[in-house]
């Protein structure tokens, strides 16, 4: 892929951008059919050590578990090595809220030198059925130091307990309850972010803004999301089976707990792939290489520029889903977050 003046395409060392203006299509056309032999796998050095640690024979993610009960707990232990160090806060709290009867916690991370006038609504992934603000706190205090924003961490209802839209409730009423200065003093800007199904809710949440006539938020920093409960896609063939901690059949279980029956099925908050996405805030799209989900991030990236918003498409060459994670051990996520950072401060510095 040959970049030209408007920057359609670059290629750096570690990553495929696909700038504001530009088009996916070669980029689809380059990726598609990746063969998914694990012998064909170029992964990033550091990225494997961490698929292997996810993937090892003690509590291996890359496993369908019985139950949900028994996928959280393994998240957790293996995620606890994980949390470890990383970013100093100022100041670390926590608040609730209520939603529709169920008390919704909150973890705000504020970093030092911060006056709270940024604020980014961050919601972890985990297919809507694992994982908590426990899982992803160095995650968000990583970006709460690198954005220099406070971050508000969601801990929505999992399902299959709690289904769609129970969720997306929460975290809706959580970017209200920020704007409300009910605990907080109101930020001028808010944002949104999240990884995996916590990127799912935020472009949700963006959509229920727009539908209800709201101020929307200021960006949204979309982390490998999964938009389409159809599971057809070429990326989701060539990864299906391989051993790289997100598979189809744990897909599946997540897409099935979370969407219970036909019509939150067809709801465009729910897969808002099929959604209209015009009128919607400047967003960052991260997608990782090794990925089932791939191939929709790019196809959310082609729509989002079709509708008319400001996009900025980044793929991360030899990563795999939740790549962000190890932050702690991977320079490539380190330089994932700092890339959505320094997107995030030219696009506010421009409004």
């Amino acid at each position: 892929m040959a970049p030209d003046r408007r920057g359609r395409c670059r290629r750096g060392r570690n990553t495929v951008r696909v700038m504001e203006d530009g088009s996916l299509r070669q980029l689809f056309q380059n990726l598609r059919g990746t063969p998914a032999a694990a012998e064909m796998f170029a992964l990033d050095p550091d990225i494997r050590r961490f698929v292997n640690y996810l993937t090892g024979a003690q509590g291996s993610e890359s496993l369908l578990p019985p139950s949900a009960t028994e996928l959280r707990r393994i998240m957790a232990k293996r995620r606890q090595p994980l949390n470890r160090g990383g970013p100093v806060m100022a100041a670390t709290s926590e608040a609730h809220i209520l939603v529709d009867g169920i008390v919704v916690r909150l973890r705000i991370h504020r970093p030092a030198g911060v006056d709270g006038s940024r604020a980014m609504v961050y919601l972890h992934g985990g297919g809507w059925t694992i994982g908590s603000v426990d899982t992803h706190d160095r995650l968000m205090r990583e970006y709460a130091a690198v954005c220099r924003s406070t971050v508000v961490g969601v801990d929505y209802s999992l399902a299959p307990e709690k289904p769609f839209p129970a969720a997306l409730d929460e975290c809706l009423a959580s970017v209200r309850w920020l704007r409300s200065g009910d605990t907080l003093p109101p930020p001028k800007t808010i944002v949104v972010g999240g990884d995996s199904a916590g990127a799912s809710l935020a472009l949700g949440a963006c959509l229920r803004l727009r539908d209800a006539g709201e101020p929307p938020v200021a960006a949204a920093l979309l982390a490998y999301g999964a938009y389409d409960p159809d599971m057809t896609s070429a990326s989701h063939r060539a990864y299906a089976t391989a051993n790289l901690i997100l598979s189809g059949d744990r897909m599946r279980f997540f897409w099935d707990s979370y969407l219970q029956g036909p019509a939150a099925r067809s709801n465009a908050y729910a897969a808002p792939l099929a959604a209209d996405l015009s009128g919607l805030p400047p967003t960052f799209v991260l997608v990782a290489d090794h990925d089932i989900l791939r191939d929709e991030n790019l196809a959310l990236s082609e729509r989002l520029i079709a509708g008319g918003s400001n996009v900025r498409c980044s793929h991360y060459v030899g990563t795999v889903h939740c790549f962000l994670e190890a932050v702690g051990s991977a320079a490539i996520s380190r330089r994932a977050i700092a890339e959505q950072a320094n997107w995030l401060n030219n696009v506010l510095g421009a409004t």
